[in-house]
């Protein structure tokens, strides 16, 4: 969402982490739910790069998911984040 400022508002609703062991999953959608939990880990690298990125200029791993990549250019951008 692009406000009259020039601000941007990326609101992204992301599913939470289960564990593989206490749903049950089987089959197709275990490999699924293996699939969200490793984006979601690669989220949290690629949060703690940037977090850190201007004391030391380490390489920021985007292009480590699909969701990290989508996310990059609200990530890169944005002055301050949220995220809950």
């Amino acid at each position: 969402l692009t406000l009259g400022n020039g601000a941007r508002l990326c609101i992204v609703d992301l599913a939470g982490r289960e564990n593989e062991k206490t749903t049950g999953c089987r089959g197709q959608s275990l490999a699924e739910l293996s699939y969200i939990n490793r984006s979601l880990f690669h989220l949290t690298s690629v949060i703690q790069a940037l977090s850190r990125r201007p004391s030391s200029r380490s390489r920021v791993p985007f292009r480590d998911s699909k969701l990290t990549l989508l996310l990059s250019e609200c990530l890169q951008s944005a002055r301050a984040s949220v995220v809950a």
